[in-house]
């Protein structure tokens, strides 16, 4: 999945992100993704991030929430 961050710090943290979601490594995901939200809580890319860790670890209804906050701030 290729989608930007606004923030280079944010964005390496996503990247990080993905390859431990590969490797099935969700918890390890969850936490980076955690730290690059302390970093920003308004990166679209980030709730992305999110929605995608979400519905691979079977938590629809969160990975819902992750992604209609994405495009909620993609419509402000």
């Amino acid at each position: 999945m290729k989608i930007n961050a606004q923030s280079p710090s944010v964005q390496r943290i996503i990247i990080g992100a993905d390859i431990l979601i590969k490797e099935k490594e969700y918890i390890k995901a969850n936490n980076e993704l955690e730290r690059a939200f302390r970093i920003t809580n308004t990166d679209s890319a980030l709730f992305l991030r999110l929605a995608h860790l979400r519905s691979k670890q079977g938590l629809l209804e969160e990975s819902e929430s992750f992604a209609d906050r994405k495009s909620t701030r993609l419509n402000s």
